[in-house]
């Protein structure tokens, strides 16, 4: 035992003869304010160190770095957003702990901000090879919005259009549309949108203004890094770590429309190594108020409930083992009533949810995450029809990135990406494609960034893309010339080749729009005994396309609710001018009149004669079924020489748009594929006096095989 103490003693005065021939620095970082600056970096300088020596603030804004050896010391304090300091001749003396405090002075970061959403990497703004806007964290915070999308609607190239209170469709570079996801749309790399639907429901995205860092968009097509459906741009959302934002807030407000905002943040860390976040909202308003006179007719009263309602939480926990490493996991959920836009008509959301499940790994130049998206349509129902809508579908994607270096003028960025996408609407939207309507998509890319010289860099890539609906694969390449003349300005000339693959509405929709829409079946089928009912259907076109049926002389063939009366089936084909199809219409409208009108005039006929000419009752009675028995040969069963004639239905005049030539009345629909957009652009960004940036871009844009929105495909035959 004496051995051991003796050993100790000898060990402890050993480490205390080392200690006293090293100083230390200790000191605490703030800004001018006063306010603590957490993970502000310090880094220490000198001809006593081979090489540096660093360490960044804690919570509490202290720093300590130990063990410095004696000598003349250069601390350079830095943090992002505030001017750099570099505190000269600091002198480190054995045994002693030295104290330096400093202030930082906010300053102006004019082509200094960090994007990441134009290569999928860290870098300035200014440099970046596409035309970019940032909504920075001061800019957030000085706004008060309804939905996150508002942040962004007055930025340049970004079309926003308003479709209720807190609801409203968005698009980079035009072709906007209700109910669109033409737009990517990211938060923190994850895909944002409702899973089978591709809407991007911004009032269901769940987040608070507190916990953004900034919103990030970039115009133009972003195939050749982020896959399909990116070809009209990104916009990224970035919300902040727990790292460095430690604290709580609460936000209240109020305002006109009934509006009622709550939404509270929290985050904590633990020894700069576990961080939490939680936040949440609660948004309440009364939507602008429009009667639709279609919904009346349809309903019998007006169905709309102008109420909004949302419901939001988050939850994220950072685990940071060593510098290189970091884990991140995170869930959110989110709840809304309300009114939503669609191209079937306007529909009520009734607690529609959604959720996701995220979790990311960051190691070095590594990135891997996996996601999970949900979606419950909970009672939400198409207004015009009543029908409900049901939507239990999911996302599941899985992606892997590094970054690697050759150098320091050689960059490279490659990954992959898996898609799988499984919708579940029992029937409401995918009718008889419900159960074949899963999407899987695959991809895999490279970016090349090569340093021609301090002035120049070339941006070269190309992403391959498999989509399990659409037979070929698809190629996506991206080229760049970034030349910066000086480090204040910078031209870019870029070219690229994306797509779009067909929404899962596009491939599968399956479900009758109006019911009846002429309301045939609802006043001939007493007259008939059977439901003539023509229903306005939309259908996706998931198979080989739509191929119309002709006949020897190559004239289209059509069908008629009322075959039934001849004793054919409602899918017997007939041919234009067909006298059995021409005069079977005839003898439809030849039993409503003897069938239907008459026996309804036949009371006001017998008042009339009986006023009119002094008639009994029961005279006029009399002579009014004389009269109606000859009607039926007056009216002959069969006309000779009918032709047919074709119109279109016009959902907006609610009337007909004729068509003149039958012969090309109808045209063949071929299978749908991948719209391309390919992408000229040239673009300059300039800064003057670190006061003013100045931006232009040219681009010319060509797209191929566009997918319209639904419209009225096959015309009426009369």
């Amino acid at each position: 035992m004496r051995v051991l103490y003796i050993l100790a003693f000898v060990l402890w005065n050993a480490y205390s003869v080392v200690a006293q021939d090293f100083g230390s620095l200790t000191g605490k970082v703030e800004t001018e304010d006063g306010e603590v600056l957490f993970a502000a970096n310090i880094v220490v300088k000198g001809p006593a160190l081979e090489g540096t020596r660093g360490a960044i603030t804690n919570e509490r804004g202290s720093y300590r770095i130990d063990n410095l050896p004696p000598g003349t010391y250069e601390i350079t304090i830095s943090y992002i957003g505030y001017e750099t300091i570099v505190a000269t001749g600091v002198e480190i003396r054995p045994g002693e702990s030295i104290t330096r405090n400093f202030k930082l002075t906010a300053v102006a970061l004019i082509g200094q901000q960090v994007v990441v959403s134009a290569s999928r990497k860290q870098e300035k703004a200014l440099d970046a090879p596409a035309s970019i806007s940032i909504v920075d964290a001061s800019e957030i915070r000085n706004r008060e919005v309804l939905t996150m999308s508002e942040y962004v609607k007055t930025l340049p190239g970004v079309d926003y259009a308003q479709t209720g209170i807190s609801q409203g469709s968005m698009v980079v570079r035009g072709f906007n549309k209700v109910f669109s996801g033409a737009l990517l749309t990211l938060v923190d790399n994850r895909i944002a949108r409702i899973p089978s639907l591709r809407l991007n429901a911004y009032d269901l995205i769940p987040l608070t203004s507190d916990d953004i860092e900034r919103i990030e968009i970039v115009l133009g097509p972003g195939s050749a890094l982020y896959g399909p459906n990116s070809a009209n741009g990104v916009m990224h959302i970035i919300t902040r770590s727990p790292f460095g934002s430690e604290g709580n807030t609460i936000s209240i407000s109020g305002g006109q429309r009934s509006v009622r905002k709550l939404s509270l943040r929290h985050a904590s860390s633990l020894n700069n190594k576990i961080g939490i976040k939680v936040s949440g909202g609660y948004v309440a308003t009364h939507d602008w108020e429009y009667v639709d006179p279609l919904e009346v007719e349809a309903r019998g009263f007006n169905p709309r409930d102008y109420s909004t309602e949302r419901t939001s939480g988050e939850f994220r926990l950072d685990f940071r083992p060593t510098d290189d490493l970091t884990l991140i996991g995170s869930v959110g959920y989110s709840k809304m009533s309300g009114l939503q836009q669609t191209d079937l008509g306007a529909g009520q959301a009734k607690d529609w949810t959604y959720s996701f499940y995220q979790g990311r790994l960051l190691y070095r130049g590594w990135f891997a995450q996996i996601f999970y998206n949900t979606s419950d349509a909970g009672d939400t129902e198409l207004i015009t029809a009543g029908d409900p809508i049901v939507d239990n579908s999911h996302l599941m994607v899985l992606q892997l990135q590094h970054n690697a270096s050759l150098g320091q003028k050689q960059h490279f960025a490659y990954g992959a990406d898996v898609l799988l996408t499984r919708p579940k609407t029992q029937g409401t939207v995918h009718g008889m494609h419900e159960g074949i309507d899963d999407i899987d998509e695959y991809g895999i890319y490279l970016q090349s960034e090569t340093n021609l010289s301090d002035q120049i860099d070339l941006i070269l890539a190309g992403r391959i893309d498999k989509h399990s609906h659409i037979e070929d694969p698809f190629f996506s390449p991206r080229a760049a010339l970034v030349i910066k003349p000086t480090q204040e300005n910078t031209v870019r000339l870029t070219y690229n080749r994306a797509f779009s693959t067909p929404s899962t509405p596009d491939l599968f929709v399956d479900r009758i729009g109006v019911p009846d829409v002429f309301m045939l079946g609802t006043s001939l089928n007493p007259i008939l005994g059977f439901s003539p009912a023509i229903d306005l259907r939309a259908q996706g076109n998931a198979g080989t396309g739509f191929t119309f049926r002709r006949d020897d002389n190559g004239l289209p063939m059509f069908r008629t609710p009322f075959a039934p009366i001849a004793g054919l089936s409602k899918d017997h084909y007939f041919s234009l001018h067909d006298p059995q199809g021409t005069n079977l219409m005839w003898g439809a409208a030849r039993g409503v009149i003897l069938d239907g009108l008459l026996a309804q005039f036949e009371p006001l006929a017998i008042e009339l004669l009986a006023d009119g000419l002094g008639l009994s009752p029961d005279q006029a009675t009399a002579m009014i079924e004389q009269l109606v028995g000859i009607f039926p040969g007056v009216i002959p069963e069969q006309l000779p020489g009918l032709q047919n004639t074709a119109a279109i239905l016009n959902t907006e005049t609610q009337g007909f748009d004729p068509i003149p030539d039958l012969a090309n009345a109808v045209t063949d629909i071929s299978k749908i594929g991948s719209t391309t957009t390919e992408t000229f652009e040239v673009g300059y960004k300039g800064i003057v006096k670190n006061k003013l940036i100045l931006a232009a871009y040219v681009y010319q844009t060509r797209i191929k095989n566009f997918v319209r929105p639904l419209r009225i495909e096959p015309p009426n035959v009369f």
